[in-house]
């Protein structure tokens, strides 16, 4: 039909970076990360929005 196999051992997930431990997650597992790991310092104003700006650029 047209579609294009793909190799089951490439992850073809973007990954991000977390700004409070410098783990690398996909978006879903960074936020859930963050929400488990560093509840306090999320709450202290560090957005993940902004925290992307500012490693992305």
């Amino acid at each position: 039909m047209g579609f294009k196999e793909l190799d089951v051992d490439v992850d073809i997930r973007k990954q991000f970076h977390c700004c409070f431990c410098s783990e690398y997650f996909d978006i879903v597992g960074l936020c859930c990360h963050i929400n488990d790991e560093h509840p306090v310092e999320a709450k202290n104003g560090v957005s993940l929005f902004l925290s992307l700006q500012l490693l992305y650029g």
